[in-house]
């Protein structure tokens, strides 16, 4: 199976750092897909990261005595874990809940936020300082930037956190 492999040196040392690269994005991909709950997209993902693991690893092995092969391996492996953290980072899969917290008493962050269609609860509460508004706003993740750019032109004092979450009903987003 490894003789699809490039013969030469050098190309062989290439194609095992780029397979090797895929299957770290495909198994670090997958285990953010977990963590959200996506259980059958994560499971086809990990048959097709266990064949390129065998696959790569029987073409290091298979030449053990080439050190460029084993730095090719590493050098895909380390690339491949920070291309599957920035395809998740781009695709934005799942919900987020941004708590928004106002010490301006007369916190508009709610009202512009609603007026942009976004769900916003506002509480009061009372915190070091004195009184507060508590805004929260639960997004999908690939609205969170403009979530956060409503809420500062609102209160650029604001103090915003966010946190990756997994509703259990989501009746908001069917409309």
């Amino acid at each position: 199976m490894t003789n699809i492999l490039p013969s030469t040196g050098l190309g062989y040392a290439a194609m095992i750092f780029v397979l090797a690269a895929f299957s770290v994005v495909v198994i670090t991909f997958r285990i953010l897909l977990v963590v959200r709950g996506y259980k059958m997209i994560s499971t086809a993902l990990v048959m097709l990261h266990a064949l390129l693991f065998v696959f790569v690893l029987s073409s290091v092995f298979r030449e053990l005595d080439n050190f460029w092969n084993v730095v090719a391996y590493a050098a895909g492996v380390g690339s491949g874990n920070v291309l599957g953290i920035l395809l998740e980072e781009k695709l934005a899969i799942g919900y987020a809940e941004l708590r928004i917290i106002s010490t301006d008493g007369s916190s508009e962050v709610a009202r512009i936020l609603g007026n942009h269609g976004y769900g916003a609860t506002e509480t009061s509460g009372y915190g070091r300082k004195g009184p507060v508004k508590v805004t929260i706003c639960v997004v999908r993740r690939r609205e969170v930037a403009q979530v956060r750019t409503l809420a500062l032109g609102a209160d650029p004092g604001c103090f915003i956190t966010i946190e990756d979450i997994r509703p259990l009903r989501k009746r908001l987003w069917a409309e």
